[in-house]
């Protein structure tokens, strides 16, 4: 990976997830000791990120989703397909959301707002903001 791109953040109980400029996600489940990765080849992404790389990444744990900025200015996510409030032991318990193309280049950074129904997505020339509705119709 890359270390300007090296962030990792809390994605659930005993769960990281670090990226690093890299086409995945490293997941990394302390309470278990076990670890694996969410990829951009994820078939419901359709090809579009394939080769892609993620610059950014963020976790809504209310509606338990990890969204990620990439250098082409897509925004991916995962949702949590669990019921429970256990982390996801391995990739399966994850499921590719549709990706949207936010912006020509890197989205740098991502942050949740507005009760966890808004997501903003930060590039070099301002930002875009999507709001529940969009990111449902996805």
């Amino acid at each position: 990976g890359n270390l300007d791109y090296l962030t990792t953040i809390w994605t659930g109980q005993g769960l990281l997830a670090t990226v690093s400029g890299e086409n995945m996600v490293r997941m990394f489940n302390i309470e278990n000791d076990e670890n694996y990765v969410l990829t951009l080849a994820e078939s419901s992404f359709k090809g579009q990120v394939f080769n892609d790389k993620i610059f950014s990444i963020q976790y809504n744990a209310k509606r338990r989703i990890i969204s990620c900025g990439t250098k082409n200015g897509f925004i991916v996510m995962w949702k949590c397909k669990q019921f429970t409030t256990e982390s996801p032991i391995d990739s399966d318990g994850w499921e590719g959301m549709p990706c949207i193309k936010a912006q020509s280049g890197p989205i740098t950074k991502l942050e949740w707002g507005g009760n966890q129904q808004i997501l903003a997505g930060i590039h070099e020339r301002g930002s875009v903001i999507l709001n529940h509705t969009v990111l449902k119709k996805k």
